[in-house]
Protein backbone atom coordinates (compact mmCIF):
# COMPACT_ATOMS: atom_id res chain seq x y z
CA UNK A 1 0.00 0.00 0.00
CA UNK A 2 2.83 2.23 0.70
CA UNK A 3 4.21 1.81 -2.53
CA UNK A 4 0.94 2.69 -4.45
CA UNK A 5 0.58 5.48 -2.43
CA UNK A 6 3.72 6.98 -2.79
CA UNK A 7 3.40 6.08 -6.99
CA UNK A 8 -0.52 8.12 -6.60
CA UNK A 9 1.35 11.13 -4.88
CA UNK A 10 3.95 11.58 -7.52
CA UNK A 11 1.50 11.13 -10.72
CA UNK A 12 -0.74 14.13 -8.89
CA UNK A 13 2.53 15.87 -7.89
CA UNK A 14 3.56 15.61 -12.09
CA UNK A 15 -0.13 16.60 -12.90
CA UNK A 16 -0.03 19.48 -10.80
CA UNK A 17 2.87 21.01 -12.59
CA UNK A 18 2.07 19.86 -15.51
CA UNK A 19 -0.63 22.11 -15.17
CA UNK A 20 1.30 25.21 -13.77
CA UNK A 21 4.05 25.13 -16.88
CA UNK A 22 0.74 25.30 -19.02
CA UNK A 23 -0.61 28.07 -17.45
CA UNK A 24 2.35 29.69 -17.38
CA UNK A 25 2.89 28.75 -21.34
CA UNK A 26 -0.43 28.96 -22.56
CA UNK A 27 0.22 33.31 -21.23
CA UNK A 28 2.51 33.58 -24.01
CA UNK A 29 2.45 30.92 -26.52
CA UNK A 30 -0.92 30.51 -28.88
CA UNK A 31 -2.39 27.16 -29.92
CA UNK A 32 -1.40 24.77 -26.70
CA UNK A 33 -3.00 21.63 -26.27
CA UNK A 34 -5.85 21.62 -24.13
CA UNK A 35 -5.74 20.70 -20.58
CA UNK A 36 -7.73 17.66 -21.17
CA UNK A 37 -4.78 16.08 -23.35
CA UNK A 38 -2.39 17.40 -20.77
CA UNK A 39 -3.66 15.53 -18.07
CA UNK A 40 -4.50 12.67 -19.67
CA UNK A 41 -0.74 12.46 -20.93
CA UNK A 42 0.91 13.19 -17.60
CA UNK A 43 -1.65 10.21 -16.22
CA UNK A 44 -0.43 7.94 -18.56
CA UNK A 45 3.10 9.01 -18.09
CA UNK A 46 2.97 8.35 -13.92
CA UNK A 47 0.81 4.76 -15.22
CA UNK A 48 4.20 3.76 -18.00
CA UNK A 49 6.39 5.27 -15.13
CA UNK A 50 4.81 2.42 -12.62
CA UNK A 51 4.91 -0.47 -15.34
CA UNK A 52 8.71 0.34 -16.42
CA UNK A 53 9.96 0.14 -12.69
CA UNK A 54 7.76 -3.61 -12.26
CA UNK A 55 9.38 -4.92 -15.61
CA UNK A 56 13.04 -3.63 -14.56
CA UNK A 57 12.29 -5.00 -10.61
CA UNK A 58 15.27 -7.34 -10.80
CA UNK A 59 17.40 -5.21 -12.96
CA UNK A 60 20.34 -3.16 -11.03
CA UNK A 61 21.10 -0.44 -13.50
CA UNK A 62 19.02 1.29 -16.08
CA UNK A 63 17.79 4.91 -16.71
CA UNK A 64 14.67 4.79 -18.49
CA UNK A 65 12.29 8.26 -19.01
CA UNK A 66 9.42 8.18 -21.08
CA UNK A 67 7.75 10.83 -22.84
CA UNK A 68 3.89 10.86 -24.00
CA UNK A 69 2.35 13.41 -26.44
CA UNK A 70 -1.41 11.99 -27.55
CA UNK A 71 -0.76 8.49 -26.14
CA UNK A 72 2.51 8.33 -28.14
CA UNK A 73 5.27 7.41 -26.25
CA UNK A 74 8.81 7.94 -26.55
CA UNK A 75 11.68 5.75 -24.76
CA UNK A 76 15.25 7.34 -23.88
CA UNK A 77 17.60 6.11 -21.28
CA UNK A 78 19.61 2.48 -21.35
CA UNK A 79 18.72 -0.67 -20.07
CA UNK A 80 22.19 -3.52 -19.71
CA UNK A 81 20.49 -6.17 -22.48
CA UNK A 82 18.23 -6.45 -25.50
CA UNK A 83 15.82 -8.36 -23.17
CA UNK A 84 15.18 -5.65 -20.79
CA UNK A 85 14.74 -3.78 -23.45
CA UNK A 86 11.85 -5.32 -25.30
CA UNK A 87 10.72 -6.42 -21.52
CA UNK A 88 10.23 -2.30 -21.20
CA UNK A 89 8.39 -2.28 -24.85
CA UNK A 90 6.09 -4.90 -23.97
CA UNK A 91 4.98 -3.51 -20.42
CA UNK A 92 4.77 0.26 -22.15
CA UNK A 93 2.32 -1.29 -25.44
CA UNK A 94 0.33 -3.29 -22.49
CA UNK A 95 -0.51 0.28 -20.85
CA UNK A 96 -3.94 1.06 -21.23
CA UNK A 97 -4.04 4.40 -23.75
CA UNK A 98 -1.08 3.75 -25.10
CA UNK A 99 -1.21 4.49 -28.61
CA UNK A 100 1.97 3.87 -30.44
CA UNK A 101 6.24 3.60 -29.25
CA UNK A 102 9.43 4.85 -29.91
CA UNK A 103 11.78 3.26 -28.32
CA UNK A 104 15.19 4.84 -28.34
CA UNK A 105 17.12 2.90 -25.28
CA UNK A 106 20.18 2.23 -26.01
CA UNK A 107 22.24 -0.93 -24.51
CA UNK A 108 24.64 0.04 -22.11
CA UNK A 109 25.59 2.39 -19.47
CA UNK A 110 24.99 6.07 -18.13
CA UNK A 111 25.56 9.04 -20.15
CA UNK A 112 28.12 11.21 -19.38
CA UNK A 113 27.46 13.80 -16.74
CA UNK A 114 27.68 16.34 -19.15
CA UNK A 115 25.31 15.10 -21.71
CA UNK A 116 22.63 16.38 -19.43
CA UNK A 117 23.91 20.63 -18.81
CA UNK A 118 24.36 19.99 -22.99
CA UNK A 119 20.65 18.44 -23.45
CA UNK A 120 18.96 21.57 -21.32
CA UNK A 121 20.82 23.56 -23.58
CA UNK A 122 20.17 22.68 -26.42
CA UNK A 123 16.51 22.35 -25.59
CA UNK A 124 16.66 25.82 -24.55
CA UNK A 125 18.43 26.54 -28.45
CA UNK A 126 15.97 24.38 -30.08
CA UNK A 127 12.59 26.01 -28.61
CA UNK A 128 13.99 29.43 -29.30
CA UNK A 129 14.25 28.53 -33.07
CA UNK A 130 11.44 26.81 -33.22
CA UNK A 131 9.67 29.89 -31.97
CA UNK A 132 11.16 32.16 -33.95
CA UNK A 133 10.08 29.81 -37.28
CA UNK A 134 6.97 32.28 -38.61
CA UNK A 135 5.63 28.51 -40.42
CA UNK A 136 5.27 26.42 -37.13
CA UNK A 137 2.81 26.43 -34.40
CA UNK A 138 5.20 25.89 -31.65
CA UNK A 139 2.47 24.55 -28.65
CA UNK A 140 1.61 21.79 -31.10
CA UNK A 141 4.82 19.83 -30.41
CA UNK A 142 7.17 18.56 -27.61
CA UNK A 143 11.04 18.97 -27.64
CA UNK A 144 12.59 16.69 -26.08
CA UNK A 145 16.82 16.17 -26.32
CA UNK A 146 18.50 13.05 -25.45
CA UNK A 147 22.68 12.94 -25.69
CA UNK A 148 22.39 15.90 -28.37
CA UNK A 149 19.35 14.29 -30.40
CA UNK A 150 16.56 16.06 -30.92
CA UNK A 151 13.04 14.55 -30.56
CA UNK A 152 10.17 16.31 -31.95
CA UNK A 153 6.83 14.66 -30.71
CA UNK A 154 3.08 16.18 -31.48
CA UNK A 155 0.18 16.73 -34.33
CA UNK A 156 1.41 18.70 -37.24
CA UNK A 157 1.19 18.75 -41.03
CA UNK A 158 4.15 17.59 -42.53
CA UNK A 159 4.74 20.61 -44.12
CA UNK A 160 5.39 21.80 -40.34
CA UNK A 161 6.57 19.05 -39.30
CA UNK A 162 9.70 19.44 -41.82
CA UNK A 163 10.01 23.05 -41.20
CA UNK A 164 10.52 22.00 -37.42
CA UNK A 165 13.04 19.57 -38.50
CA UNK A 166 14.79 22.21 -40.47
CA UNK A 167 15.04 24.76 -37.79
CA UNK A 168 16.25 22.35 -35.27
CA UNK A 169 18.91 21.01 -36.95
CA UNK A 170 19.98 24.26 -37.87
CA UNK A 171 20.59 24.89 -34.51
CA UNK A 172 24.94 24.04 -33.05
CA UNK A 173 25.42 21.09 -31.13
CA UNK A 174 22.33 19.00 -32.87
CA UNK A 175 23.44 15.71 -33.86
CA UNK A 176 20.92 14.58 -34.97
CA UNK A 177 16.61 15.37 -35.21
CA UNK A 178 14.16 12.59 -34.80
CA UNK A 179 10.43 13.23 -35.93
CA UNK A 180 8.38 10.82 -33.79
CA UNK A 181 5.26 12.81 -35.00
CA UNK A 182 1.83 12.29 -35.89
CA UNK A 183 0.80 13.85 -39.26
CA UNK A 184 -2.84 15.53 -39.83
CA UNK A 185 -2.26 15.02 -43.51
Amino acid sequence: MNKNFHLICRALAFTGLTLLAACNASMTIPELRTFGALIDDSLLKGTISSAIEESLIDSADYEVSSHVFNGIVLLLGYVQSQDEKLVVSQAVLDTLHVRGIHNELSIGGKRPLGTHLNDARLGVQVRAALINEPRIRIGHFNIVTYQGNVFLMGRVSRDEGQYAAEAASRVAGVRSVVKTLEYLN
